[in-house]
């Protein structure tokens, strides 16, 4: 599947697919407690291989292992006509 926008992180030598992000309130409760049920139920919801957290937001990624891709003929050029 070929998609034009999506977020990619990269966190050391790995590449990551951002799969979404929250801020990081929304997971944790009044006493400053991540609330782990909430948490594990999102990651587990979007397939999440990993979540990733900075100061502000949580993102819920998937590791890129390898980019598969295919050669294309330049020579073709693309027309919305049929």
């Amino acid at each position: 599947m070929i998609s034009a926008h999506r977020k990619l992180l990269r966190q050391k030598e790995d590449l990551y697919e951002v799969l979404d992000i929250f801020g990081v309130e929304y997971f944790y409760d009044d006493e400053r407690l991540l609330k782990q049920e909430l948490f594990n139920a999102w990651r587990e919801y979007l397939n999440a291989d990993i979540a990733l957290k900075n100061e502000a937001k949580f993102f819920f990624c998937k590791k890129i292992e390898d980019i598969e891709f295919e050669m294309v003929n330049t020579d073709v050029i693309l027309s919305s006509e049929a």
